[in-house]
């Protein structure tokens, strides 16, 4: 089932982190839509005392088409070695890209002295600025962060089909063909699917977000 922003706001509100009523107030004004499921960037866990700054993103910018601009900015304007967070996984497969989104709005830059200094920089087409809620910069903790990262790999995970199930290929050489799953590798995401076309049968390999289920099978 989709999250919305709505979930996201109710679980802002229970977390150990004060400063994350924040994005809570954010999420009050902004409308309720439903959002695409899941990561970009870093999957691997940053340290939980490290504080983060809510980068506000302007509301006709969607990760999902603006990704790659919001990251660029990130990396031109505060560092190439900065460390950030964009909710947003990719895959790219033969010149094409194909992303879902937790949540649009927000991105996250971890918070350093000379991340502070450049953090004003952050006021392109696609990027707000750094959050403030009555005066104050928002902040949230790393643990914060490595839970929207492990919420991002449970989504891609539950999104792993079975073997014997039927699935059609949505991108690459075996686009808009059907197949047979043979097996899956829950860590690479990855499935090995038996295609076959013109009396040839062929085994391909496939990023699990680059095939659809069919209901049903």
């Amino acid at each position: 089932m989709k999250r919305t922003k709505t979930d996201l706001k109710k679980e802002s509100s229970s977390t150990e982190v004060p400063v994350e009523k924040g994005i809570k107030r954010k999420y009050a004004r902004r409308a309720v839509e439903a959002i695409p499921d899941t990561v970009f960037n870093s999957t691997s866990e940053c340290d939980p005392s490290s504080r983060w700054i809510i980068i506000e993103l302007n509301e006709d910018t969607f990760l999902e088409t603006h990704y790659e601009q919001v990251e660029r900015v990130l990396r031109d304007e505060l560092g190439s070695d900065v460390a950030y967070f964009l909710p947003v996984y990719k895959e790219s497969v033969q010149g094409k890209c194909i992303c879902y989104v937790l949540f649009d709005g927000y991105v996250f830059v971890q918070r350093t002295d000379d991340v502070i200094t450049k953090i004003h920089k952050l006021r392109t087409e696609h990027i707000k600025g750094a959050l403030f809620i009555d005066g104050s910069l928002r902040l949230v903790t790393g643990t914060r962060i490595n839970r929207f990262k492990q919420e991002l790999q449970n989504k891609v995970h539950t999104m792993l089909p079975q073997k014997g199930q039927r699935v059609i290929a949505k991108v690459g050489t075996f686009k808009n063909l059907e197949g047979e799953v043979l097996s899956v590798d829950p860590k690479k995401l990855i499935a090995i699917v038996r295609f076959s076309a013109r009396s040839r049968v062929v085994d391909a390999p496939l990023n699990i977000v680059n095939i659809s289920l069919i209901p049903g099978t």
